[in-house]
């Protein structure tokens, strides 16, 4: 008998949003709630137009938990933009 295990792949995104506090433990939930690993986080914020720009590391199984991540962080307040990039 052979076991199929999915190997997690790694997966760039991109978060625009107004930036506000807590919106990075929000983003975090979502992944945790889906049962996404976050191994790396990159985050900015422009004081100037108060807008934040986060690139996110994480680990998916497959492209449908990739969308189903993008459509979650798409529908949070503040965020104006979310999309997979290339690392």
């Amino acid at each position: 008998m052979v076991l199929s295990v999915d190997v997690p792949r790694a997966s760039g995104v991109e978060v625009y949003a107004f930036d506000r506090q807590g919106l990075l433990h929000d983003i975090t939930r979502v992944l945790t709630d889906i049962k996404v690993n976050l191994t790396a986080a990159e985050t900015r914020s422009d004081s100037k137009n108060l807008m934040a720009t986060m690139r996110l590391t994480i680990e998916i199984p497959d492209i449908d938990v990739l969308s189903q991540v993008l459509s979650r962080v798409d529908l949070m307040p503040n965020v104006v933009e979310v999309r997979r990039v290339n690392q």
